[in-house]
């Protein structure tokens, strides 16, 4: 009973876990971009986003970690010792965090509050709070009971409210004392409260949503058959959303009235955020009170216009299933996609079974980026402009770099490169060039002063610096460029064609954005025709397919293919297809997907010359 409360528990606010022992990362918490009402939202992160590189590595030496909360100068950790631990980060790559401190702790703690300095944790008796100085472990107070047990607590500004089976409490942050307590017939479910303008929502035991004044602990409004146990609260402004197993109801925030409801194809919807008017959800597949699913059968990932519930975009993402869930009793929590939360318009989720972290163009659901990780690899955050993973008995920090894409190069028997970058910036900026291979092989070309050409180059402050690769004479070498830099820059590239020294023609390239759409217009006639090149730049295969559209938007064929990681294709659009279309005048238009991000960019040929680029469309 006590490990199935906790799994409960830890679902009520959000987080993904399979058994009590399984270790996560507390992200719904009211610290930096993450606020009291629950909404899975990382603000005031304007320029964060992926690629990430892994910048250090942190052991905490505990054993049985479950979980880790992200506090303004370290991590707290839990383990079933049991404890509470606070860490500070080593600074090294790899090496042992910094314990700060420590406390006695229940052996599966509730997710922490935290507000002004002071840290609000499960007490050792499990039925109350105790209140904790964020940098010295001091306790300055422990709670009354509020029944059996202690669910996560919310904390906001000189206030912490907490609740437990029988009833919840406002207490002050400063002393703990009571500002006031509300009892519901019943008893109350373990669904973690959310809080927004001075209203505290709660979940009895009947599934009645109370709406609560923060101030009093009176009753705005109730509304029945909202939720129940394992239920999400998340309070907008206007609105409050829960979901009910398959549900997700909205309901206004003044009056409580019933907006929208929406049910899914699920058991129980695992993952809920709010971002800018929209409702974010994350749920497995339909078949899961212990019926067989079989394998790869995908989770999904929705948008909603929060005010309407009307779906704005679906993905869906592949999962593997390991066969022992379907051994014992059913469980309806069962979901590979973990931390689903919102940041700087991105959706970032782990996938658990495939080892991966991805991240959607919050508007479009376009995949933006993937990251393989480490199997062990449980639970992720934000802290500190860092991308955290929690691996184990450590944690990794990865850092957002700076990287663009060139599509297309080419360079030898005929052909030379100009690489420019432009530096917006009153600094100077560092910018890392590597050429690469349709296989995905560096190459390292020289200058045309016959040295190896530089890798780096330093651009000054408003200023231009350019990367010439002569024609070496030897066979055309071609591929894609990737530029990291540690401030944003922008690039181009020409590449011209000159055999023998006389220049025939020149063709610029511009950047490319990873997605996992794109749209052409391709032509072809009187020597003229269109050439399409794509390339993955993460680390795993991609999955292409391809669909010609004539004129009229019909569909003539299509064909699809994989394309290897780091890996390149180069050619004409009616290549791309099989069998391969031979014509002598069309118009029409290029329709690429992948289940993978590609970088991909169009030229328009003459005579089997590029001559110029054509637009790439993306979803927006």
């Amino acid at each position: 009973m006590e490990n199935t409360r906790r799994v409960w528990a830890s679902l009520a606010v959000g987080f993904f876990v399979v058994a009590s022992a399984r270790a996560q990362i507390w992200v719904h918490s009211p610290m930096p971009g993450v606020n009291s009402s629950r909404d899975s939202h990382y603000s005031d992160l304007d320029g964060f986003g992926p690629p990430f590189d892994l910048v250090e590595t942190d052991q905490f030496v505990v054993s049985s970690i479950t979980g880790v909360f992200p506090a303004e100068h370290g991590f707290l950790v839990t383990s079933g010792e049991p404890s509470y631990r606070f860490y500070t980060p080593s600074g090294q790559y790899s090496g042992q965090a910094h314990l700060s401190w420590s406390t006695i702790a229940p052996a599966y703690a509730c997710a922490p509050a935290y507000s002004r300095g002071i840290v609000i944790l499960e007490s050792a008796t499990t039925t109350s709070v105790q209140a904790v100085g964020i940098h010295d472990g001091k306790t300055l107070w422990t709670g009354l009971g509020v029944g059996e047990e202690v669910y996560s607590p919310v904390a906001s500004g000189d206030t912490v409210f907490y609740h437990g089976s029988d009833r919840v409490l406002a207490v002050r942050l400063r002393d703990g004392g009571m500002l006031w307590e509300y009892r519901p017939t019943g008893g109350l479910t373990n669904a973690t409260p959310a809080l927004t303008d001075g209203l505290l929502f709660v979940i009895d035991r009947a599934g009645t949503l109370h709406a609560l004044a923060a101030a009093t602990g009176e009753e705005a409004w109730s509304r029945t058959d909202a939720g129940a146990d394992g239920s999400t609260i998340i309070a907008a402004r206007d609105l409050v959303f829960v979901s009910r197993y398959s549900r997700i109801t909205a309901f206004g925030t003044t009056n409580g009235y019933g907006r929208w409801s929406r049910d899914f194809p699920t058991s129980s919807i695992t993952f809920m955020a709010y971002a800018n008017r929209r409702i974010y959800t994350a749920y497995p597949p339909a078949g899961f009170q212990g019926q067989p699913v079989p394998g790869g059968t995908a989770n999904t990932v929705t948008a909603l216009d929060a005010s309407s519930g009307n779906p704005i975009w679906e993905f869906r993402e592949d999962a593997s299933y390991p066969p022992q869930m379907f051994v014992g009793p059913p469980s309806p929590y069962w979901s590979v996609l973990a931390n689903l939360f919102v940041a700087d318009g991105r959706v970032y989720f782990l996938n658990e079974s495939l080892s991966r972290v991805r991240t959607l163009d919050a508007a479009t659901g376009s995949l933006e980026w993937t990251m393989k990780v480490s199997p062990d690899v449980t639970s992720m955050a934000l802290w500190n402009r860092q991308l955290v993973l929690l691996r184990g008995d450590c944690i990794e920090m990865y850092r957002p770099v700076r990287r663009l894409y060139l599509a297309e190069f080419a360079a030898g028997e005929g052909y030379s490169i100009r690489l420019t970058v432009n530096n917006s910036h009153e600094q100077p900026v560092n910018a890392s060039i590597v050429f690469n291979s349709t296989s995905g092989e560096e190459i390292r070309f020289l200058d045309n002063q016959g040295t190896p050409a530089r890798a780096n180059l330093s651009v000054l402050p408003f200023s231009s610096a350019s990367l010439v690769i002569p024609d070496d004479g030897q066979a055309a070498r071609t591929g894609w460029v990737q530029i990291d830099s540690d401030l944003p820059l922008t690039a181009n590239l020409v590449y011209q064609y000159a055999p023998g020294g006389i220049l025939r023609n020149e063709v610029g390239v511009g950047e490319s954005q990873p997605t996992d759409f794109a749209n052409v217009k391709v032509t072809h006639g009187s020597g003229f025709s269109t050439a399409i090149a794509l390339a993955v730049p993460g680390d795993e295969e991609a999955h292409v397919s391809v669909q010609l559209l004539d004129a009229e938007g019909k569909e003539l064929i299509q064909n699809e293919w994989t394309l290897g990681s780091h890996h390149q294709i180069a050619k004409f659009f009616n290549e791309l297809l099989h069998p391969d279309l031979s014509f002598s005048l069309f118009d029409g238009t290029l329709v690429i997907r992948a289940e993978q991000p590609l970088i991909v960019t169009a030229l328009r040929t003459k005579d089997g010359t590029p001559i110029s680029s054509f637009p790439v469309g993306f979803k927006r």
